[in-house]
């Protein structure tokens, strides 16, 4: 954009600046969306109506007078991106969406530049409410793409991914690897802590089991014990909840574990913790839904692990997360079904046959057949995880609780390419 035309563009838009009583400094907004598209060589038009794209809502200038002063075009795009106040709350939004996508490509890269700029002034002031607006927005405006197509749709990514992600803070069983008084090859080459899952989404964290291992693997992800929001225990194994004697601040984080008797009693043992106002004990039934927040719910299920045992079925949004560490496949259909075509699905990967099964109860001197381990055994191989995978349609399958007799990670992920071997610290953002 020309200097001159720039200025004329900002005088004209200063003569009906806003009240001081707007909360947002929106005429600074409206210049660096029109610096914006200027250093993205948009057009002239494009350029002035990203500054003018708020003046029709928020001061006094009509129309008529953006297209006496900038032309039809700069007009008609400013008023498809003006929100039209007279109809209902709930509608407005996608209403100015689909209107600019329907004015064209012109409305449609202004509206995201608008969006945009909005996003990175809410990331720095840390306003997850906002943020969470801009998100909304971003996805009305793909639902209404049609068939534009510009080099901006890109920045959308950045909005939609931002702050969401997932962390496999452990990708080991019971003992992690390597085991203590074991020289096997995997021992001396591989580093699987305890399970466990960190989840960030709209600026609520949500912790999955505590493990012995919780204190390593938050100061290697760099990662604070006082940001957790909300803690879920698959069960009480000491491998999933001994972390939570590492826990000091006064937040009174809710933990949620099953209602069961035996996880109940296991769980009285933190009440010291509970007594100290660190954490507030809450219990949950499976198959019964649990609203957190507003797009953040949760749905247990009940696992096959010999042990009062719960996978959990996680919905962030539009996002599907299932993740069931310690079981074996024999699992009511009813169970199955609920984790179809999940985005991320986290599942136990013990070893990676059921012949090293058979090999490691040889090695503490007992016989077992493949009809022994039918009864007795409560994980799952990696191999079955190749055939389920086809069965549950997941967008990534990602192996966990995995034993230091599966097989080191390089020679795991080369014959399973189509399964996501976990390692600790993996992280997917979404």
């Amino acid at each position: 954009m020309e200097g001159f035309i720039f200025e004329r563009a900002v005088l004209e838009f200063a003569k009906y600046f806003p009240k001081e009583s707007q909360k947002k400094p929106f005429f600074y907004h409206s210049i660096r969306v029109g610096v914006f598209l200027w250093n993205q060589g948009y057009s002239e038009e494009i350029q002035i109506a990203g500054l003018l794209h708020d003046t029709l809502e928020d001061t006094k200038i009509s129309e008529k007078e953006i297209e006496n002063l900038f032309g039809k075009n700069v007009a008609g795009i400013v008023k498809a991106n003006s929100k039209n106040h007279l109809l209902p709350k709930e509608e407005i939004l996608e209403d100015i969406v689909k209107r600019c996508s329907d004015y064209g490509i012109d409305a449609m890269i202004v509206k995201i530049a608008d969006i945009y700029d909005n996003f990175l002034f809410y990331k720095k002031e840390k306003n997850f409410s906002e943020i969470e607006r801009c998100k909304k927005l971003a996805n009305l405006v793909l639902k209404y793409k049609k068939d534009h197509d510009d080099k901006i749709f890109y920045f959308l990514g950045e909005i939609l991914s931002f702050d969401n992600k997932i962390i496999l803070l452990g990708s080991g069983d019971t003992l992690g690897t390597p085991v203590v008084g074991c020289n096997c090859e995997i021992c001396q080459t591989e580093k699987r802590t305890r399970f466990g899952i960190f989840i960030t989404y709209n600026g609520k964290n949500i912790l999955i089991d505590a493990n012995p291992d919780l204190k390593l693997q938050f100061l290697e992800n760099k990662l604070d014990y006082k940001n957790i929001d909300y803690i879920f225990i698959t069960h009480t194994h000491t491998d999933h909840i001994n972390g939570l004697g590492e826990l000091s601040f006064r937040k009174e984080i809710p933990v949620f574990y099953s209602n069961d008797e035996i996880n109940s009693r296991n769980m009285n043992y933190f009440n010291y913790l509970e007594g100290e106002k660190v954490i507030k004990r809450i219990s949950y039934k499976n198959f019964e839904e649990i609203i957190l927040e507003k797009n953040i719910k949760i749905i247990p299920l009940p696992l096959n692990h010999g042990f009062p045992t719960s996978g959990f079925v996680i919905f962030l949004g539009n996002i599907k997360i299932g993740i069931f560490s310690d079981t074996n496949l024999n699992l009511d259909e009813k169970i199955l079904e609920n984790l179809k075509n999940c985005d991320y699905l986290f599942f136990d990967g013990f070893s990676e046959n059921k012949e090293q099964i058979l090999e490691l109860y040889k090695q503490i001197g007992e016989e077992k057949t493949l009809e022994d381990l039918e009864k007795i055994w409560f994980h799952t191989t990696i191999e079955e995880l190749k055939k389920l995978k086809n069965i549950l349609k997941p967008k990534n399958l990602v192996v966990v609780h995995i034993s230091h007799i599966a097989g080191k990670y390089n020679y795991l992920q080369e014959k399973y390419k189509d399964l996501i071997i976990g390692k600790d610290g993996l992280s997917f953002n979404f």
